[in-house]
């Protein structure tokens, strides 16, 4: 499965960060992820207040975090 892979840090202290990983379903590779991604990202950040995303990328979902 593959995952949109998120590093966001808190917006109350923006030395804490972490990497949440969101499954994408009915993708089947990174690049196809890549391309349907940007619509999840501010979903994701309206379900997360209080956290800015920093960067975002696809990966596999079996990888560790980055």
């Amino acid at each position: 499965m593959i995952a949109l892979v998120v590093s966001a840090c808190f917006l109350s202290d923006p030395a804490s960060c972490r990497v949440f990983r969101v499954p994408v379903p009915d993708q089947s590779n990174v690049v196809e992820c890549a391309m349907s991604a940007v619509p999840y990202l501010p979903q994701w950040s309206e379900e997360h207040p209080g956290w800015h995303i920093q960067k975002w990328s696809c990966a596999s979902s079996e990888i560790a975090d980055l």
